[in-house]
């Protein structure tokens, strides 16, 4: 087989290195060549990641804060460990304690241990000395995983640039933190069960729960405050089984008092749920705001 050639192909090690491998210029032969790369155990993705999905690690981060309704959200803006690079590549919101818990988590810092930054834009890293004391290094480098905004469009952000617009559309998505604490099943496990005692009389029987996903609550009905009603929207587009069910989360924000900055998240996690059950585009519209 002949493998002289400049093509190559991006395949994943099984233990986590993209490597670029040599690829036949003959499209017979590189087909064949990269299918015996896959048969082999090399990977499309990346180990532990969907379809979809990607990797990045966060050096350097700004915080910052939005309000709305009345109430403050935190944010995070992300930059790479690659020093070469020096815009920020992902924003993330910390709507709930649990979403603040869980970045603290995979930072080992605090997040009062970072300066709040009162701007709205993202700034660029070494640019002014004055900005990157807002720039802050984090203490070893962590990963964050996100995907692809369906939503985002080349197109659209071309057109709000030539009227000297913001495209407000963000490229790339949250999706978790690499490193993630243990649920609190596994910190506080139960002790071993004891010998059982004798079985008691057969009880009544007890009809089965309704499996029809229409009477599902995605939303709790808990939540008390602006953000926390979010986090359930945001929880119940996550956890919807079918379109009903996510119309059903639709409705519901659609009637609560919703800040700019959470239609927007909710509308990325509207679409995706939409996406992941497979209904067109053409059918599942917007969130009627």
């Amino acid at each position: 087989m002949n493998i002289d050639t400049h093509g190559t192909a991006k395949l994943f090690h099984p233990r986590g290195p993209l490597v670029k491998l040599p690829v036949p210029s003959d499209p017979k032969e590189a087909f064949e060549h990269i299918s015996k790369c896959l048969d082999a155990g090399w990977l499309v993705a990346a180990p532990g990641l969907e379809m979809g999905e990607q990797k990045e690690e966060v050096g350097y981060i700004v915080r910052g804060e939005c309000d709305g309704n009345g109430e403050v959200t935190p944010f995070l803006l992300l930059y790479s460990s690659n020093e070469g690079m020096s815009f920020s590549f992902l924003k993330v919101y910390l709507n709930t304690t649990e979403d603040t818990a869980a970045f603290e988590f995979a930072a080992k810092m605090r997040l009062k241990d970072f300066p709040e930054y009162a701007g709205n834009d993202k700034p660029e890293r070494g640019k002014s000395a004055k900005l990157d004391s807002y720039i802050v290094k984090v203490k070893k480098p962590f990963g964050v995983i996100l995907k692809g905004n369906p939503k985002y469009n080349e197109i659209d952000r071309a057109a709000h640039l030539t009227k000297n617009e913001i495209y407000k559309v963000p490229r790339r998505l949250f999706v978790r933190w690499v490193d993630q604490a243990p649920p609190a099943s596994a910190k506080n496990e139960a002790p071993p069960t004891p010998p059982a005692k004798p079985a008691a009389p057969p009880a009544k029987p007890v009809a089965a729960p309704s499996t029809n996903h229409a009477t599902r609550k995605p939303i709790q009905g808990k939540e008390s405050t602006v953000e926390e009603k979010h986090a359930g929207a945001l929880r119940g587009y996550r956890n919807a089984k079918t379109e009903a069910d996510v119309r059903t989360v639709a409705q519901w924000a659609a009637r609560q008092d919703f800040a700019q900055h959470h239609q927007e998240e909710q509308d990325d996690e509207y679409h995706s749920a939409m996406d992941r059950l497979g209904v067109p585009m053409a059918v599942n519209g917007t969130i009627p705001y």
